[in-house]
């Protein structure tokens, strides 16, 4: 007896069988990812997209790729037509948030954060993330709000207690301002910026020889750091050390710093 197979059923299967062709390629394409190999990974996905052209998990995952090879605009679109597929596809709108705010677009970043937020409210890489483009807003009552609640999370988030810390001191907060510079150097001892920042509030509660040290820190870890040299000057001066701030100030100016230029006309001429 033969079997008759309806010209419907063959599409069919030959439609589950594509669907199960981009899934596979899905599933190595995000093996590549993780191994950093997204050329590879590029390739796989276009194929998955051949095979299925509204999987919206193959426009995501080739996103992925595509920005880790420095193609940002074209990961922007895959992450677009994602949405436009699936639009309660979290993660979609997370990664063009951190890819806008890689471009220095935060307030379009922040716009996807809230998409990505309302979706999922306690994300915590949602929060750290808008956390940053407020902080790069000048945002800093939003920044702390942010990183209070990513940081309760994980307490070890990269930059996140920096990021405290330099709102907090935005907002007149010098005492836990500072708490959060250690923290943050406990577990990165390279912030420089930490280091800076105590500095500058030491600076001005006029400890100025506490004040020398973290300018000191700051440039063991980066000697170009001007602000850091002119606030150095600043900090000699103050310990009536005029010649060796006038170095500071010297440096400072020549590495692009003019305001440094009032405190040598005043105070380093001969």
């Amino acid at each position: 007896m033969k079997l008759k197979i309806s010209l419907w059923a063959l599409m069919l299967i030959s439609i589950s069988t594509f669907a199960q062709d981009a899934e596979y390629l899905n599933k190595l394409a995000a093996q590549h990812i993780n191994q950093g190999n997204y050329t590879a990974a590029e390739n796989a996905l276009n194929k998955a997209i051949e095979r299925e052209a509204n999987n919206y998990k193959s426009y995501y995952y080739r996103a992925v790729a595509r920005q880790k090879l420095d193609r940002g605009q074209e990961a922007l679109d895959d992450l677009d037509k994602a949405i436009s597929l699936s639009d309660t596809f979290f993660v979609a709108y997370k990664e063009k948030g951190i890819i806008l705010a890689a471009n220095d677009e935060h307030e379009k970043a922040l716009e996807a954060y809230n998409k990505a937020l309302k979706l999922r409210s306690g994300d915590i890489g949602a929060h750290y993330y808008r956390g940053v483009s407020h902080f790069e807003m000048m945002q800093f009552k939003e920044a702390l709000d942010d990183m209070t609640l990513a940081l309760k999370a994980n307490p070890f988030l990269t930059r996140g207690r920096y990021i405290m810390g330099n709102s907090m001191q935005r907002l007149g907060n010098n005492d836990g301002a500072m708490k959060e510079y250690t923290k943050e150097l406990l577990n990165n001892p390279e912030c420089f910026e930490c280091y800076y920042n105590l500095g500058t509030i030491y600076l001005d509660k006029k400890e100025f020889v506490t004040a020398q040290e973290m300018f000191d820190k700051a440039l063991t870890i980066n000697p170009k750091f001007s602000y850091a040299l002119y606030n150095r000057g600043v900090a000699k001066y103050k310990q009536k050390n005029r010649l060796a701030a006038c170095e500071d100030w010297e440096k400072s100016y020549a590495l692009g710093y003019k305001q440094a230029a009032d405190w040598l006309n005043k105070y380093c001429k001969k």
